[in-house]
């Protein structure tokens, strides 16, 4: 999995959420999208995806991926083309992997059904664990997930707990770790699509995990700290 990070410059007081599109991808690669530029926000970040079946795709498939982004204005949907994503290239084999599971004993708040992501479900003030496995192929080091910005794609509100001064990481000679995700007061309801990337590899990421924020008033079953 690769990143792409969505810009969006706002003009004449524009404030609301874009939804961005990727359609048309060739065969053996998928994405993260749809996502949002939330109301307020400046940017998202996707994921696409390549499977370990992948082939280079040609000229022709390349052009006939399509990235829209759409939003409503003043009531009225607009819809915004933003061309391809160029030359799609596989390239070597992944030295590590990612992904995200639930905690060992702390399965609550989370759904996790065959052939779905990852699900977690929280409400504002809440904190949940889960864990983040790595697959180390050719990669003996230390696997950096990040500091502040570990929890990718994340909604405005809630971020990765807990990381201490070295931020996110699995040291060397161990494949996972527990981590915790909390939604602050301030967040928001909605559901959205977030990861983890590795450091390590020019940048691996993880399979997407959909995140869901329910509002205060509804009740969430609760697990890990508060």
């Amino acid at each position: 999995g690769r990143e792409l990070t969505f810009k969006a410059e706002r003009i004449e007081g524009f404030d609301g959420p874009i939804r961005i599109d990727l359609d048309g991808l060739p065969p053996g690669f998928t994405s993260s999208a749809p996502l949002e530029i939330e109301a307020g926000q400046a940017s998202a970040v996707a994921v696409v995806y390549a499977a370990p079946d992948a082939q280079d795709p040609p000229a022709a498939l390349d052009g006939a991926v399509q990235v829209t982004a759409s939003a409503v204005v003043a009531g009225t949907r607009l819809v915004h083309h933003l061309g391809t994503l160029g030359d799609l290239q596989l390239g070597a084999p992944p030295k590590l992997t990612v992904m995200i599971l639930p905690a060992a004993d702390h399965a609550q708040g989370m759904t996790n059904a065959p052939g779905q992501p990852l699900e977690l479900t929280l409400t504002p003030g809440q904190t949940l664990t889960a864990r983040v496995r790595a697959v180390r192929n050719d990669f003996a080091g230390r696997i950096e997930l990040g500091n502040e910005d570990s929890g990718r794609n994340l909604p405005h509100g809630v971020y990765v707990d807990n990381i201490g001064l070295n931020g996110l990481l699995i040291v060397e000679g161990q494949t996972e770790r527990e981590f915790f995700v909390t939604a602050s007061r301030i967040a928001q309801p909605g559901v959205r699509r977030f990861h983890l990337r590795a450091r390590g590899d020019d940048g691996q990421a993880s399979p997407f995990v959909t995140l869901r924020v329910l509002p205060p008033s509804q009740v969430a079953t609760r697990s890990g700290r508060e």
